[in-house]
C-alpha cells in the first residue's frame, strides 16, 4: 500500500510540473543556454539565447567606461570565451587603460589609427618609443608643408627628414637600428597614408642622426620631390580613389557590408606585383602608391590600402606585419589586417584572397586557423599584440 501511495504521489508531482512547464520548455532548458553581457559596473548590455555548444555573438553597443583624471578606457573583450558555450554564462566587459598623458601634446592625423601608438605607450621604453613616433609625425608634417629634400654628404643618397636621436637616451648603439625599424613599422600601420615613409633609413657613424630615406624607385630623383610635383600628383589620385570607395561604401548600412565591399573592391582593382616571377622589390608596390599608379602591389600595399579605406569609412582596421613561417621570418614576410566589426576583431587577408581566388575564405577567417600561417611580429624585436576580442 505504501508503494502505491508513493507512485501516485510522484505521478501527481510530475503531472503538476508538466502542467506548469511544457515539454518544449523542458527541451529548451536542456538544449539552450542564456548568455548575459554586463558592463564593468554590472549593468546589463545585452542578453541572448543560443543552442548549447554554439559560439555566441555580442550584438549590443560597444561597451564604454568613462575616463578618469589619469586614464581613458578602451573596450578589450570579455572575461570569458565566446566560443563553445555549454551553460548559462555571464560575460563581463574588460577594458585596457590608456594614459591620457600620451595625447596631451599629440593629435593623430585625420583618419589614422592610434592602436600602435597606444601599444608603444605600454612598453618599458615607452618614453623613447613615443618620442620617436612623434618625431616621425612632425617630420611628415614638415615634409608635406615644404617638400624639402636633403642629400647625404657621405653617400649622396636623398633623404626627406633628419631626426636627432640623442633624444632617445635609453637606446643603445647595438639596438639602434632595430629600435627605429620597429617603431617605423608601427607608425606605418597607424598611418598608411604617409606613403613616402618607408622602412629604410641611414644614420651617421655615431647613430646621432637618422636620415629617412627617399624612395628613388617612386620619385625618380630628388628634384621631383623638391617641387612637390610628385606628392601633389599622387595625392590627387589617392583622393579620387578613396573618395570613390568611401562614397560607394555608404550604400551599405552595416560595417560588415562596408568592409566586405571595400575588400572586394581592392581585390578587383589590383593584381599582385611580380618581377621575374618574384614579389617586386620596388617600393611603390609596398605602399598604397602602387594601387593608384600601377594597379599592382605586394602584401604591404594590399594591407595598407585596405586599412586606409576602412579607416576613412569609419571602421577600425590595423595592419599586421609578420611572416607566414616563424622559422624563416625574413624569407616569408607578409602583411594582413585585423578589422573591428560588430564589437569584435576579424582576420582579413586581401592579398591571399586575391591571389588564391578564394576571396570569401580570407575575409573574416577564424583566428585559430589564421594564426597558423600569419605570425604577427615575426622578424621584429617588438610589435603590438593580436587585438582582442578576436573571432
Amino acid at each position: 500500500m505504501k508503494k502505491i501511495s508513493k507512485t501516485i504521489l510522484l505521478s501527481t508531482i510530475l503531472l503538476t510540473t508538466l502542467s506548469s512547464c511544457s515539454l518544449q520548455d523542458i527541451f529548451n532548458k536542456i538544449t539552450n543556454c542564456t548568455c548575459t553581457f554586463n558592463n564593468y559596473d554590472g549593468s546589463l548590455l545585452y542578453e541572448t539565447t543560443i543552442t548549447v555548444g554554439d559560439d555566441v555573438v555580442y550584438k549590443g553597443d560597444t561597451p564604454t567606461k568613462s575616463s578618469d583624471d589619469t586614464y581613458r578606457y578602451v573596450f578589450n573583450g570579455w572575461d570569458n570565451s565566446l566560443n563553445n558555450i555549454l551553460k548559462d554564462t555571464t560575460f563581463v566587459a574588460q577594458y585596457k587603460s590608456v594614459s591620457l598623458d600620451i595625447f596631451n601634446d599629440f593629435t593623430p592625423f585625420t583618419n589614422s589609427e592610434t592602436y600602435g601608438y597606444e601599444y608603444l605607450s605600454t612598453r618599458s621604453d615607452a618614453d623613447d618609443c613615443l618620442s620617436f613616433y612623434k618625431d616621425l609625425y612632425n617630420a611628415c608634417i614638415n615634409f608635406e608643408n615644404d617638400g624639402t629634400i636633403y642629400v647625404n654628404s657621405s653617400s649622396s643618397d636623398y633623404y626627406w627628414a633628419e631626426i636627432d636621436c640623442s633624444d632617445y637616451p635609453s637606446i643603445s648603439q647595438d639596438s639602434f637600428e632595430d629600435f627605429y625599424s620597429c617603431v617605423i613599422e608601427v607608425f606605418r600601420s597607424d598611418n598608411p597614408q604617409k606613403y613616402y615613409l618607408i622602412p629604410e633609413a641611414g644614420s651617421d657613424s655615431t647613430n646621432t642622426y637618422l636620415y629617412l630615406s627617399l624612395d628613388s624607385d617612386i620619385a625618380g630623383n630628388g628634384e621631383v620631390y623638391s617641387k612637390n610635383t610628385y606628392i601633389s600628383n599622387i595625392n590627387k589620385k589617392l583622393d579620387s580613389y578613396i573618395n570613390t570607395a568611401v562614397n560607394n561604401a555608404k550604400n551599405y548600412s552595416s560595417d560588415n557590408d562596408k568592409a566586405y565591399y571595400l575588400y572586394n573592391m581592392l581585390i578587383n582593382d589590383v593584381n599582385y606585383a611580380t618581377t621575374n616571377g618574384e614579389a617586386t622589390s620596388n617600393w611603390w608596390a609596398h605602399s598604397i602608391v602602387g594601387v593608384v599608379t600601377e594597379k599592382r602591389v605586394v602584401c604591404e600595399g594590399y594591407a595598407l590600402m585596405y586599412a586606409l579605406l576602412c579607416n576613412y569609412s569609419g571602421i577600425r582596421c590595423i595592419v599586421g606585419f609578420g611572416a607566414t613561417d616563424a622559422s624563416k621570418p625574413y624569407d616569408t614576410g607578409h602583411a594582413w589586417n585585423y578589422t573591428y566589426i560588430d564589437n569584435c576583431w576579424y582576420c582579413i587577408d586581401s592579398t591571399w584572397g586575391d591571389s588564391s581566388k578564394k576571396e570569401d575564405y580570407y575575409y573574416k577567417l577564424d583566428y585559430a586557423t589564421f594564426k597558423q600561417d600569419h605570425i604577427l611580429g615575426a622578424g621584429s624585436s617588438f610589435y603590438f599584440e593580436v587585438p582582442s576580442p578576436i573571432y
